[in-house]
């Protein structure tokens, strides 16, 4: 849809550099609601323990229901078919792929992991919830810079 890719560039050349990506994510000029998405998606994967991996990968990616995002852009479809073909293609393929496989496999993983101790259960459901706050925040951000480009684009 044309969105400008300056920002993303500037951070993977940063990366690219050999600084660290939490340098590299806080000294680039990324909007708010994508640097925590980052800075707590790379914390995760760190930091955390692999339980909270597993976790947050299936509920706070896996699990989480890309319909939501899906309905916010639909009507934007009807204006921009070609546009958004690609992306209405991912959400769809992704949701039946996580229908089909990650959603059975990743239980089982997540009832090995963390059985009937209900602490782990709560440690990985907050792990999770900061996960999915990011991203609800980041895809309102998103959805926020579509509607305002879209209005720009009427007027």
């Amino acid at each position: 849809m044309g969105a400008g890719v300056s920002l993303i560039d500037n951070l993977m050349v940063k990366i690219e550099a050999d600084i660290p990506v939490f340098s590299a994510i806080e000294t680039s000029n990324i909007p708010g609601p994508f640097k925590d998405f980052l800075e707590y998606t790379f914390y995760v994967v760190q930091k955390a323990p692999i339980d909270k991996h597993a976790a947050v990968l299936y509920y706070g990616r896996e699990g989480f229901d890309h319909q939501l995002l899906y309905k916010r852009i639909n009507t934007l479809q009807q204006k921009y078919p070609e546009q958004l073909h690609p992306f209405i293609y991912y959400l769809r393929r992704k949701k039946e792929v996580n229908e089909k496989f990650h959603t059975q496999r990743s239980d089982i993983l997540l009832h090995e992991l963390y059985g009937e101790d209900k602490t782990k259960w709560q440690q990985a459901m907050q792990a999770t919830n900061q996960s999915l706050r990011n991203r609800l925040r980041l895809f309102d951000f998103i959805y926020a810079k579509i509607i305002t480009v879209q209005i720009r684009v009427i007027h």
